[in-house]
Protein backbone atom coordinates (compact mmCIF):
# COMPACT_ATOMS: atom_id res chain seq x y z
CA UNK A 1 0.00 0.00 0.00
CA UNK A 2 1.23 3.49 -0.70
CA UNK A 3 2.20 5.99 1.99
CA UNK A 4 -0.61 8.51 1.48
CA UNK A 5 -3.19 5.73 1.31
CA UNK A 6 -2.25 4.41 4.75
CA UNK A 7 -2.78 7.88 6.22
CA UNK A 8 -6.06 8.69 4.47
CA UNK A 9 -7.58 5.32 5.34
CA UNK A 10 -6.61 5.79 9.01
CA UNK A 11 -8.27 9.25 9.01
CA UNK A 12 -11.47 7.82 7.53
CA UNK A 13 -11.50 4.96 10.05
CA UNK A 14 -10.96 7.48 12.86
CA UNK A 15 -13.82 9.65 11.67
CA UNK A 16 -16.11 6.64 11.41
CA UNK A 17 -15.20 5.22 14.83
CA UNK A 18 -14.81 8.40 16.90
CA UNK A 19 -16.90 10.97 15.07
CA UNK A 20 -16.12 14.30 13.48
CA UNK A 21 -15.90 16.45 16.59
CA UNK A 22 -12.28 15.36 17.23
CA UNK A 23 -11.11 15.63 13.62
CA UNK A 24 -7.89 17.50 14.51
CA UNK A 25 -6.81 14.83 16.96
CA UNK A 26 -7.83 12.13 14.49
CA UNK A 27 -5.63 13.75 11.83
CA UNK A 28 -2.75 13.82 14.32
CA UNK A 29 -3.15 10.27 15.60
CA UNK A 30 -3.60 8.93 12.07
CA UNK A 31 0.12 9.50 11.70
CA UNK A 32 0.52 6.26 13.67
CA UNK A 33 -0.61 4.46 10.51
CA UNK A 34 2.67 5.58 8.92
CA UNK A 35 4.99 4.35 11.69
CA UNK A 36 5.38 0.73 10.54
CA UNK A 37 7.15 1.78 7.34
CA UNK A 38 10.03 3.23 9.32
CA UNK A 39 11.34 -0.30 9.88
CA UNK A 40 12.95 -0.10 6.42
CA UNK A 41 15.61 2.13 8.03
CA UNK A 42 16.75 -0.87 10.07
CA UNK A 43 16.78 -3.31 7.12
CA UNK A 44 13.83 -5.23 8.58
CA UNK A 45 10.97 -3.92 6.46
CA UNK A 46 7.65 -5.65 7.07
CA UNK A 47 9.12 -7.21 10.21
CA UNK A 48 10.38 -4.92 12.99
CA UNK A 49 7.37 -2.56 13.12
CA UNK A 50 4.94 -4.59 11.00
CA UNK A 51 3.74 -6.83 13.82
CA UNK A 52 0.95 -7.00 16.35
CA UNK A 53 3.31 -6.37 19.28
CA UNK A 54 4.40 -3.01 17.83
CA UNK A 55 0.73 -2.04 17.43
CA UNK A 56 0.07 -2.86 21.10
CA UNK A 57 3.19 -0.99 22.24
CA UNK A 58 2.22 2.10 20.19
CA UNK A 59 -1.24 2.13 21.77
CA UNK A 60 0.17 1.66 25.28
CA UNK A 61 2.74 4.45 24.85
CA UNK A 62 0.03 6.91 23.77
CA UNK A 63 -2.28 5.79 26.58
CA UNK A 64 0.41 6.10 29.26
CA UNK A 65 1.68 9.46 27.95
CA UNK A 66 -1.80 10.99 27.90
CA UNK A 67 -2.79 9.43 31.22
CA UNK A 68 0.28 10.97 32.85
CA UNK A 69 -0.79 14.36 31.49
CA UNK A 70 -4.25 13.81 33.04
CA UNK A 71 -5.88 13.55 29.64
CA UNK A 72 -9.41 12.25 30.12
CA UNK A 73 -9.43 10.63 26.70
CA UNK A 74 -6.17 8.67 27.12
CA UNK A 75 -7.81 5.29 26.49
CA UNK A 76 -9.60 6.56 23.38
CA UNK A 77 -6.44 7.90 21.74
CA UNK A 78 -4.32 4.96 22.86
CA UNK A 79 -6.84 2.68 21.17
CA UNK A 80 -6.79 4.86 18.06
CA UNK A 81 -2.97 4.71 17.87
CA UNK A 82 -3.29 0.92 18.07
CA UNK A 83 -5.94 0.98 15.31
CA UNK A 84 -3.75 3.18 13.10
CA UNK A 85 -0.82 0.76 13.24
CA UNK A 86 -3.18 -2.22 12.89
CA UNK A 87 -4.79 -0.71 9.77
CA UNK A 88 -1.32 -0.46 8.22
CA UNK A 89 -0.62 -4.13 8.97
CA UNK A 90 -3.91 -5.28 7.48
CA UNK A 91 -3.43 -3.22 4.34
CA UNK A 92 0.08 -4.66 3.86
CA UNK A 93 -1.06 -8.29 4.04
CA UNK A 94 -0.73 -8.72 0.27
CA UNK A 95 2.34 -10.64 -0.92
CA UNK A 96 5.02 -10.75 0.38
CA UNK A 97 3.04 -10.17 3.58
CA UNK A 98 4.08 -9.00 7.02
CA UNK A 99 5.78 -10.76 9.93
CA UNK A 100 2.66 -10.36 12.07
CA UNK A 101 4.14 -12.21 15.08
CA UNK A 102 7.78 -11.12 14.73
CA UNK A 103 10.19 -11.80 16.50
CA UNK A 104 8.58 -15.10 17.54
CA UNK A 105 7.63 -16.10 13.99
CA UNK A 106 9.99 -14.80 11.31
CA UNK A 107 8.00 -15.65 8.18
CA UNK A 108 5.70 -13.22 6.45
CA UNK A 109 2.00 -13.97 6.54
CA UNK A 110 0.12 -12.97 3.41
CA UNK A 111 -3.50 -12.93 2.39
CA UNK A 112 -4.54 -12.17 -1.14
CA UNK A 113 -8.08 -11.79 -2.34
CA UNK A 114 -9.35 -10.34 -5.54
CA UNK A 115 -11.94 -11.02 -8.22
CA UNK A 116 -10.85 -11.61 -11.79
CA UNK A 117 -13.33 -10.46 -14.37
CA UNK A 118 -13.74 -12.68 -17.38
CA UNK A 119 -16.24 -11.98 -20.17
CA UNK A 120 -18.72 -14.55 -18.89
CA UNK A 121 -18.20 -14.74 -15.12
CA UNK A 122 -16.47 -13.33 -12.06
CA UNK A 123 -13.75 -15.59 -10.66
CA UNK A 124 -12.74 -15.00 -7.04
CA UNK A 125 -9.13 -15.64 -6.12
CA UNK A 126 -8.03 -16.29 -2.56
CA UNK A 127 -4.63 -17.31 -1.25
CA UNK A 128 -3.23 -17.46 2.26
CA UNK A 129 0.31 -18.46 3.05
CA UNK A 130 3.72 -17.82 4.47
CA UNK A 131 6.67 -16.19 2.77
CA UNK A 132 10.31 -15.53 3.45
CA UNK A 133 11.03 -11.91 4.31
CA UNK A 134 14.58 -10.91 3.46
CA UNK A 135 16.70 -8.13 2.01
CA UNK A 136 15.03 -8.88 -1.33
CA UNK A 137 11.66 -8.16 0.30
CA UNK A 138 12.98 -4.81 1.45
CA UNK A 139 13.98 -3.90 -2.11
CA UNK A 140 10.67 -5.20 -3.52
CA UNK A 141 8.49 -3.31 -1.04
CA UNK A 142 10.37 -0.03 -1.20
CA UNK A 143 10.32 -0.21 -4.98
CA UNK A 144 6.54 -0.59 -4.89
CA UNK A 145 5.81 2.18 -2.41
CA UNK A 146 4.89 5.42 -4.08
CA UNK A 147 3.87 8.90 -3.05
CA UNK A 148 0.62 8.74 -5.01
CA UNK A 149 -2.50 6.64 -4.74
CA UNK A 150 -2.67 3.25 -6.41
CA UNK A 151 -5.93 2.02 -7.95
CA UNK A 152 -6.48 -0.34 -5.01
CA UNK A 153 -5.94 2.43 -2.46
CA UNK A 154 -8.24 4.80 -4.31
CA UNK A 155 -10.95 2.10 -4.37
CA UNK A 156 -10.61 1.41 -0.62
CA UNK A 157 -10.74 5.13 0.16
CA UNK A 158 -13.83 5.52 -2.04
CA UNK A 159 -15.64 2.66 -0.28
CA UNK A 160 -14.72 3.95 3.20
CA UNK A 161 -15.71 7.51 2.26
CA UNK A 162 -19.09 6.29 0.98
CA UNK A 163 -19.62 4.39 4.25
CA UNK A 164 -18.73 7.51 6.21
CA UNK A 165 -21.16 9.62 4.15
CA UNK A 166 -23.88 7.01 4.65
CA UNK A 167 -23.24 7.11 8.39
CA UNK A 168 -23.60 10.93 8.34
CA UNK A 169 -26.82 10.79 6.33
CA UNK A 170 -28.24 8.15 8.70
CA UNK A 171 -27.31 10.30 11.71
CA UNK A 172 -29.01 13.39 10.22
CA UNK A 173 -32.17 11.45 9.38
CA UNK A 174 -32.45 10.36 13.03
CA UNK A 175 -32.57 14.03 14.17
Amino acid sequence: MDFIGHYIIAVIIGLAVFGREDWKKIALFSLFALLPDFDFAFGLHRQLFHNIFFAIIAGLVVFLALKKLHESKALKYGFFAFLGVLSHLLLDLAKPGVALFWPFFQKGIFLEFYISIYPIKLVPYFEFGFSELSKKTLEFCCGMERAFLSDTTAFIILVLAMALIAQGVKHRLKK
